[in-house]
C-alpha cells in the first residue's frame, strides 16, 4: 500500500511542478525531516521578522509531529501536502540533500545550509579512498549539489572543505 500511494504521489508531484511556483512559500527541513532545528532554523526565524509576507513551512516526518513548536507550519514527509510543496516553493532550504527525485525549477532558489563541521571526508574527497567509496554514488551527490543556488558555510575552513567536496555551481 505505501509503495503503491508513494507512485500516486509521485504522478501528483509531476503534475503539481505544472503549476506556477509559488513565490510566497519557502519551505525548510532539517536532519531528514526530523524536526525544526539547526542552521534552518536560524534561517526560517531571521525569514519570519525580514519578509513577513512569506510562508514558512517545514517538512517533518510523521512521528516528528508533536516536535514542532506550536503556530509553526509544517507538512509530513510523503503526505500529499509535502509532495505539492515540494513542487511549488520558491526557496527550499536544508541542512542535508532533498530527495533525488526532487526537481529544481527557474525562479527557485534552494539553499544548503549544511550541519556540522567538515572534519570528515566529504562529497568527492572520498573518492581517493576506496573503502568509503565503494558505496557512493558520486554523480548523484554532485546533481544533487548542481541544485544549490547557495551553500552556507560556518567559517573559512568549512567554506574551503565544501568548495573541495561538492565542486558545483553554487555561491
Amino acid at each position: 500500500v505505501r509503495k503503491s500511494r508513494e507512485g500516486v504521489y509521485r504522478g501528483y508531484y509531476r503534475l503539481a511542478l505544472r503549476s506556477p511556483v509559488d513565490d510566497r512559500l519557502a519551505l525548510y527541513a532539517a536532519y531528514w525531516y526530523r524536526g525544526v532545528s539547526c542552521n534552518p532554523a536560524a534561517i526560517a526565524a531571521k525569514a519570519a521578522e525580514l519578509a513577513p509576507d512569506v510562508r514558512n513551512v517545514w517538512v517533518v516526518g510523521r512521528s516528528r509531529r508533536r516536535s514542532v513548536p506550536p503556530g509553526t507550519d509544517y507538512v509530513v514527509a510523503g503526505s500529499r501536502e509535502y509532495y505539492r510543496a515540494l513542487a511549488r516553493a520558491r526557496w527550499m532550504i536544508n541542512n542535508v540533500n532533498w530527495p533525488d527525485w526532487v526537481v529544481k525549477r527557474p525562479g527557485t532558489t534552494h539553499v544548503m545550509t549544511h550541519h556540522g563541521t567538515p572534519l570528515k571526508m566529504m562529497g568527492m574527497d572520498q573518492a581517493d579512498h576506496p573503502a568509503a567509496a565503494k558505496d557512493q554514488d558520486f554523480e548523484a551527490q554532485m546533481r544533487r549539489a548542481d541544485r544549490w543556488d547557495f551553500s552556507i558555510s560556518a567559517n573559512a575552513h568549512t567554506t574551503i572543505s565544501w568548495e573541495r567536496a561538492y565542486p558545483c555551481r553554487y555561491e
